[in-house]
């Protein structure tokens, strides 16, 4: 099927690029327009919390969505959950899983969120959007976002909005959203995920850990270790198992980890 996007936007709806801390005001007559734009400039990651969801509204934002993950960027939902969901099939329990089917058809990650009522989204590292109107549900009614440009806000949103507890994305080791004030805890997820990456490259590449071991000059002991999180490993021992497994090292944005990651996985099934 064809996807059909929105023309592009009159310049004097989208914030100034150059504005780091600039900020602008939409109402629901230009909103999604300037949102599907963000939605198709995304890089890496679209998180959104809209305490309420319409099956129109999901159907109209859908090929923007689907278009965003099939790029590899990772698209993160937070609604609100019924705080009482009939065990009968009212209409509101019957609405409620359908639109939820909506989105994790669209291998969107889903996260119920009992009680919320905020209206945000963050796009990448850069685009924050907060108000009054519900991205995944608005329909007529007058409402007001603001849209930031702004890092400072976006980590604001990130932390007050706990849009780092994405349940799909907590249960992947060594991932998360944004760093974690448990600086240990940070430091350890990382490390566990150096070590898979290493495993999961030196499988691919059919070695064992002696022959790697051989090859780079690290203890086949160490190596087991690193791979299965019990040690860090230091730049210099990075380097030389990146030698071999003919991979770098380099400092990633976090949002940006998960397209990576896919990038890598595949080039590993060719």
């Amino acid at each position: 099927m064809k996807t059909t996007f929105l023309s592009k936007p009159a310049p004097h709806l989208l914030a100034s690029p150059q504005a780091n801390n600039g900020h602008s005001v939409h109402f629901a007559d230009d909103f999604y327009q300037v949102f599907v734009r963000d939605l198709q400039n995304a890089q890496g990651s679209v998180l959104i919390l809209s305490a309420y969801m319409s099956s129109k509204r999901i159907l109209f934002l859908q090929p923007y969505l689907q278009d965003c993950v099939e790029r590899g960027v990772r698209v993160c939902a937070f609604v609100q959950r019924p705080a009482v969901l009939s065990i009968e099939d009212d209409e509101r329990t019957v609405t409620f899983y359908r639109n939820r089917k909506l989105l994790m058809d669209m291998a969107i990650h889903l996260t119920d969120f009992p009680g919320v009522h905020a209206k945000v989204a963050v796009i990448d590292e850069e685009i924050a959007w907060d108000g009054s109107l519900n991205i995944l549900s608005h329909y007529k009614t007058e409402e007001r976002m603001t849209r930031w440009q702004s890092r400072e806000k976006v980590n604001e949103i990130i932390r007050s909005h706990r849009l780092d507890c994405c349940a799909a994305c907590c249960e992947r080791p060594g991932f998360c959203v944004s760093a974690q004030k448990d600086i240990e805890a940070f430091v350890h997820k990382q490390t566990i995920e150096v070590g898979i990456e290493i495993l999961a490259r030196r499988r691919t590449l059919g070695l064992s850990q002696k022959d790697l071991s051989n090859l780079s000059g690290i203890s086949q002991t160490h190596i087991a270790e690193i791979e299965t999180g019990a040690a860090s490993a230091n730049l210099r021992t990075l380097a030389k198992l990146g030698r071999v497994l003919g991979t770098t090292f380099k400092n990633i944005p976090l949002h940006l980890e998960p397209r990576i990651a896919q990038i890598v996985q595949s080039k590993n099934k060719e």
